[in-house]
């Protein structure tokens, strides 16, 4: 996984480096400090397209130095304040850099870019004051988007991934991407499921092609019918061959857990792990069962 990260302050750079790396340890960054750096960089961004792209929106034009040059006319201007703008323009207007998500991170308002907004859909906003938490979501998000099943449909995965719709962005989204990142198969319906499809048919298929279920229990999870028979399938299916297939991850307060446990009726010996907001001592986890 790759992002590009395009931010003048270093403090702020530095914090946006440490929430990546907590959520994804093998994550490749590369920093871009100014505008005219950016411009330089169009080509190898086309040639070499990263996951994704965060943008502050006010960048400076370049480093401070005696040979300074001067800056193009709308950069003249339109001034600092619409850099990271025109960066995600110049990038919509190339075709090797037009699919290429962009969130566009900045202390300005989602009202004060309504405008730039709506006229790319590869630009997604998030203000600063949203906690990191957040960002961290939205970037896992877009890259599973982006990344389809690494293995032709049918072929054997490692895991399938129960859950509900509601624990698809904070939750599925990041994981599935931190997974894939660490060379593990991946089943889950919107790499899987085609218009068109048969949806029974093909999470039948997925349950029977996967080594493992990883099941999402949450408050929305166990509630729904479709997570609850992936669950039972699971348990049949251990039921029949004596082996594990089932691997909880409770989502919730201690007392959600305890509810979802008592809705389950896993209140016995079996681990589970508890989501922390960190993909990482999952995917160790799930290392630990294939090996």
């Amino acid at each position: 996984m790759r992002v590009v990260l395009v931010e003048d302050d270093y403090l702020q750079a530095e914090s946006i480096h440490s929430w990546l790396r907590q959520a994804w340890p093998h994550v490749e960054i590369d920093r871009i400090e100014t505008e005219k750096a950016f411009r330089a960089q169009l080509q190898s961004l086309s040639t070499h397209p990263p996951d994704v792209i965060i943008m502050d929106v006010m960048l400076r034009w370049s480093d401070p130095s005696p040979d300074f040059d001067q800056p193009p006319d709308e950069v003249e201007r339109e001034g600092f304040y619409r850099a990271g703008v025109r960066c995600a323009e110049l990038l919509r207007d190339d075709a090797g850099t037009s699919r290429i998500p962009v969130i566009l991170y900045s202390v300005l308002e989602k009202l004060d870019l309504a405008g730039e907004l709506a006229q790319t859909s590869q630009v997604r906003f998030l203000p600063k004051s949203f906690e990191p938490a957040h960002l961290v979501r939205l970037v896992g998000s877009l890259v599973a988007a982006q990344k389809p099943t690494k293995q032709p449909l049918g072929m054997a995965r490692d895991v399938f991934i129960c859950h509900a719709t509601e624990d698809k962005v904070e939750i599925v989204a990041p994981l599935v991407a931190a997974l894939r990142d660490s060379n593990i198969t991946v089943w889950h319906d919107r790499a899987e499921i085609r218009w068109g499809d048969s949806m029974i048919s093909k999470v039948e298929e997925g349950l029977r092609i996967s080594r493992y279920v990883l099941a999402v229990l949450s408050k929305h999870s166990v509630t729904k019918s479709w997570p609850r028979r992936e669950l039972n399938a699971a348990l049949n299916s251990e039921a029949l061959t004596g082996d594990t297939k089932l691997l909880p991850l409770i989502v919730g307060t201690a007392e959600e857990r305890t509810a979802i446990l008592r809705e389950c009726a896993l209140l016995d010996e079996r681990l589970y792990e508890v989501w922390t907001g960190s993909t990482e001592p999952i995917v160790q986890r799930v290392k630990q069962r294939l090996n």
